[in-house]
């Protein structure tokens, strides 16, 4: 992972922990920002818009590090290895970091696991807010204990995966969150 790398499930994590996060070595406190208690969101557009909120924080805080990264990185750290693969860097001969281009990295971010972001996002609104089957408190608890003993393994393989189920709201959801936390 390079500076301008954004984990849609991590946002999606943080969103849920009201700004904490779970890694594999314990929670991490204050990652991001305080978007409200999401047992206090009444509807999953509420859900939506503090990860969307999480999302712009990120980008924020990835388009700084990548502007300060390219203010070192001609000096520091030169990339005669990528600059082949970009455009206009064997034209012009430069490496990549000291190249005016058009296909600049600045600001740029590379998105990962979109599919496991809506499959989730899935999840979530079926079993919390259109089944009411638990509590965003208590999802958050069954992934914490790697849903052992809470007995909703079969009802999250149930719901069809994004794309898969032809209901145009469900197969709309992964445009209507990309245009959200990319906006």
């Amino acid at each position: 992972m390079s500076a301008n790398a954004l984990q849609l499930s991590q946002l999606l994590n943080i969103t849920l922990r009201n700004g904490d996060a779970m890694l594999m070595a314990g929670r991490s406190r204050a990652t991001g920002l305080k978007s409200g208690d999401p047992d206090s969101f009444k509807s999953f557009d509420d859900l939506k818009e503090a990860l969307y909120k999480q999302a712009d924080y990120f980008i924020g805080r990835i388009v700084e590090g990548s502007n300060l990264r390219d203010r070192f990185s001609p000096k520091e750290l030169p990339a005669p290895m990528l600059s082949p693969f970009i455009d206009g860097c064997m034209e012009n001969r430069k490496d990549v970091t000291r190249a005016a281009r058009a296909t600049s990295s600045r600001g740029s971010r590379m998105i990962n696991a979109i599919a496991n972001l809506i499959d989730s996002l899935l999840v979530i609104k079926k079993l919390v807010y259109e089944q009411k089957r638990l509590s965003v408190k208590e999802f958050v608890q069954a992934l914490d204990d790697g849903f052992n003993g809470h007995e909703i393994e079969a009802e999250i393989d149930a719901i069809p995966a994004s794309g898969a189920t032809g209901d145009a709201e469900t197969d709309a959801l992964p445009r209507r969150s990309w245009a959200g936390c990319s906006r």
